[in-house]
């Protein structure tokens, strides 16, 4: 890799035959391996499915350009991802696809959920409930977002009861669990 103040070129040293058919033709400027953190993310509220993600840090050094990537796991094909290195803080995090090992239900449990009217004043209470089932035959982190409503108006006041210890953003609502999950296990948030 060559840097200027305006543009960074890459040298092929390796030798290739293009044929001349007018045709696109892809060529390998380069291979690397990377420092890889994989986890699984998952917002049961939107989407019952989990997706497998690698986190990739000190990706700086590559010399990224914004574009589609072809993903290669333990030597096989999986699939492509969009790359968008101006998007990305200290962490580049990959989409590697779908997951349907992990399983997830999202749903309202009606009989812990009711409605109290005190002084003109009326109070609801949800509760739901994720459930996890981690069908692999490995053990994997997980990382699942859900959230609350943030009122904006002064008169509606939103209170969270309890949280199962997820991590709360006040701002946004957004609550964050990091779970790990043995072989097999089911476990309910």
């Amino acid at each position: 890799i060559v840097e200027n103040p305006i543009r960074v070129e890459y040298v092929i040293k390796l030798k290739y035959s293009i044929p001349s058919d007018n045709k696109q033709h892809q060529v390998l400027i380069q291979s690397k391996e990377l420092e890889t953190e994989f986890v699984y993310s998952a917002i049961p509220k939107l989407d019952a499915n989990a997706f497998f993600i690698a986190k990739i840090t000190d990706w700086e050094s590559l010399n990224l350009l914004p574009g589609t990537a072809r993903i290669y796991f333990d030597g096989s094909f999986i699939g492509n991802t969009s790359i968008n290195p101006s998007l990305a803080k200290d962490t580049l995090e990959l989409n590697m696809g779908r997951d349907n090992n992990l399983v997830l239900e999202y749903k309202k449990i009606k009989d812990r959920s009711n409605e109290k009217i005190f002084n003109n004043d009326k109070t609801l209470s949800f509760t739901y409930e994720i459930t996890i089932r981690n069908t692999k035959s490995t053990a994997i982190k997980l990382e699942i977002e859900d959230q609350i409503p943030i009122s904006q108006n002064e008169e509606i006041k939103i209170e969270l009861i309890e949280s199962s210890k997820a991590e709360l953003n006040s701002d946004s609502g957004q609550l964050k669990w990091q779970i790990s999950l043995k072989p097999k296990e089911v476990r309910k948030i």
